[in-house]
């Protein structure tokens, strides 16, 4: 599977890294890491998240942080 953003959501990624890097550099390593670590994890297991009311959409939650990722399978 590849993996595509939308502009909308690769502008997302920079303004969560931005936010969290200027409150505590540290800590936005560590978020990086995980939200990178869930996007990779769709490319190897695309049926991960949860299927939602609005059909061919899915939900992953992140570990530890409060981020949802929304997605299709193509």
């Amino acid at each position: 599977m590849k993996l595509r953003l939308t502009p909308r959501a690769a502008q997302d990624l920079v303004e969560i890294a931005d936010y969290v890097r200027a409150r505590d550099p540290v800590a936005a390593t560590r978020v990086r890491d995980v939200l990178l670590h869930a996007l990779e994890s769709l490319v190897l297991f695309p049926e991960v998240g949860r299927m939602q009311t609005v059909e061919g959409v899915r939900k992953l939650v992140t570990p530890r942080f409060p981020y949802l990722i929304y997605y299709t399978v193509n």
